[in-house]
């Protein structure tokens, strides 16, 4: 497939052009490595490279969200294992990234020539307890995805046996992430879980990787009405290019990525709609065995006949024209096109979500850290 059956040569170079001049942030970035016996997911740390980080700017990237994941059954200690990984590799790795702690970390990892990184842990069930949310942020997470693939102490996803809300512990996540300016992820939350969260919180939240119901009725996907009060209260949604999320249809191209950017950003507004592509550029069709994605568990009765799905072909997992590492030139290319004006353009590239950072930050103060080791615990009589 060459370029100009995407975008004309013209528009693709002026595409090229408008990115490198403009602040670029993923939302939302599941890179895959290349160790071992092929490809699989970068839920490790330890095994990002500088390989990695140079595909990360041949793409034109300032800033990448990485979704953080859990490692082994424990999700506290998974989770403060992950993040040290990603911590230790973040420092070794100082002269071409930068993590993210602050909105002027991404203004000085783009004039150092660097790549930002936001921790963004990608389940909330790491927190056992409030003050959790501190000794996280400390650990250096921004961001969070408060329910995933089940329900949790905070609240529900879609798809449950019973269509539960926010928890009062999970309000009180939802507050203390707002005390200590962590963002508020409803990516995977169900439609009365993420009403509730924007109910109690006081900062924008968003829907960092997503797309439109009313286009594609997938149960990840959200509302309009969801999406319009999201916006309204200054938050993101970030587009994510999954062709059944974003189309019924058996073939899924770049037009209907561009129908769903449209979409979001008729309903939510012109400052809602950003880049939340999740998926990695080789997609992932290719991975297979032990390293392909393992869904949630989906109960059924004994000898319940499973639906029947369906009729048609199957739509696809992919748009094929997202299989690049240009590709968000080529769906920059696709919006010029559409008749998206610079300003716009420069808003969905980056500048949405670097504003809805500064509004996670907006007015924290520093507070006193409560540790859970206690002088009873560490005096053990030793002699100092």
């Amino acid at each position: 497939m060459t370029d100009t059956e995407i975008a004309t040569e013209a528009g693709l170079a002026a595409a090229k052009e408008f990115l490198a001049e403009t602040l670029v942030i993923q939302g939302s970035e599941l890179t895959l490595s290349r160790v071992g016996d092929g490809d699989r997911f970068l839920l490790d740390g330890f095994e990002l490279s500088r390989e990695i980080v140079d595909e990360w700017q041949r793409a034109g990237l300032h800033a990448v969200g990485v979704p953080v994941f859990c490692i082994g059954s424990d999700p506290y200690q998974g989770a403060v294992e992950q993040i040290a990984r990603w911590n230790s590799r973040l420092l070794d790795l100082s002269d071409r990234v930068v993590r993210i702690g602050c909105v002027a970390d991404v203004d000085r990892a783009r004039a150092e020539g660097r790549v930002g990184v936001l921790l963004c842990m990608h389940f909330g069930g790491m927190f056992r307890t409030l003050d959790d949310v501190d000794y996280f942020y400390r650990l250096g997470q921004r961001s969070c995805v408060i329910v995933t693939h089940g329900q949790n102490a905070i609240g529900c996803p879609p798809g449950e046996r019973h269509d539960g809300g926010l928890t009062h512990f999970g309000a009180g996540v939802v507050e203390r992430m707002n005390t200590v300016g962590m963002a508020i992820d409803i990516s995977h939350a169900n439609e009365r879980t993420a009403f509730d969260a924007l109910d109690v919180s006081t900062r924008p939240i968003w829907a960092n990787h997503t797309a439109a119901a009313a286009l594609a009725p997938v149960p990840k996907n959200k509302s309009d009405g969801l999406m319009r009060a999201i916006g309204e209260k200054g938050g993101i949604i970030g587009i994510q290019p999954s062709a059944y999320l974003i189309s019924s249809k058996p073939l899924v191209g770049v037009k209907e990525l561009v129908d769903l950017a449209d979409h979001v950003r008729n309903v939510a507004g012109e400052e809602a709609v950003a880049l939340g592509f999740e998926e990695p550029w080789q997609g992932f069709a290719h991975l297979v065995g032990e390293h392909a994605p393992v869904g949630p568990t989906k109960w059924r009765r004994r000898g319940k006949t499973p639906p029947a799905p369906p009729a048609g072909p199957s739509p696809a997992l992919h748009i094929p024209e997202m299989l690049r590492v240009d590709r968000y030139a080529l769906l920059i290319a696709a919006l010029m096109e559409r008749g998206w004006d610079r300003s716009a353009l420069t808003r969905f590239a980056g500048t949405n979500i670097r504003r809805f950072l500064e509004a996670q930050e907006a007015g924290r103060t520093e507070t006193a850290y409560h540790s859970s080791v206690r002088a009873s615990q560490i005096n053990n009589g030793t002699v100092v």
